[in-house]
């Protein structure tokens, strides 16, 4: 067995989305890692984001640094 099949990644929440920044904390909306194309992605090199930045890579919007994601 290689050393690749023991990596494991950290949970997504545990990491700021790589879009926008945005902090998980319980009750907000949660981090999935998704590929540049905006699908759900299990290969090692995906990113973290949020679900409001996920569905911004799903519509192809460009990436604006977070400038248009709204916090509640």
């Amino acid at each position: 067995m290689s050393d690749d099949a023991d990596f494991q990644r950290p949970h997504p929440n545990t990491l700021n989305c790589t879009d926008c920044g945005h902090v998980w904390f319980e009750g907000e909306r949660r981090h999935q890692y998704v590929d540049e194309a905006g699908e759900i992605s299990v290969e090692e090199g995906a990113d973290a984001v949020c679900m409001l930045c996920h569905q911004r890579r799903r519509r192809g919007a460009p990436d604006d640094g977070g400038e248009g994601v709204r916090y509640w």
